[in-house]
């Protein structure tokens, strides 16, 4: 199972089973990126430039069509129970239009813009 879900707080993530993990994963091409003035390492856990309140995995990116990439931040995961036994896996995607500027996304027609300026984002 893979769905993808949108929060009016959280915005856009992606919501996946044990059983998915690898076909979600084949999607997300592992590269680093740079972000201000930093280059994030695929797999290192980073707090996206205190944009995240705890550290999260910086999984890679998919590429877009001219809309920046879509960068995927693997959130954590919650185990299974008696009805439901697979592991879920939540990973965030956040667009990257620039080294400076982002957009999360709410829904297919909303987001919020955020700009790093004196490493803060705003």
């Amino acid at each position: 199972m893979i769905q993808a879900c949108c929060d009016p707080r959280e915005g856009h993530y992606f919501r996946v089973s044990d059983k998915s993990l690898e076909d979600f994963e084949t999607t997300i091409d592992r590269k680093d990126v740079k972000v201000g003035d930093r280059v994030i390492h695929v797999g290192d856990e980073t707090t996206f430039l205190d944009y995240y309140d705890r550290p999260v995995k910086y999984i890679g990116y998919r590429s877009t069509n001219g809309f920046g990439k879509y960068l995927v931040f693997y959130l954590g995961s919650e185990g299974g129970d008696l009805f439901n036994p697979d592991e879920i896996h939540y990973f965030q995607e956040l667009v990257l239009l620039s080294p400076t500027r982002f957009f999360l996304m709410f829904s297919a027609q909303a987001g919020r813009d955020f700009n790093l300026k004196n490493g803060k984002w705003r």
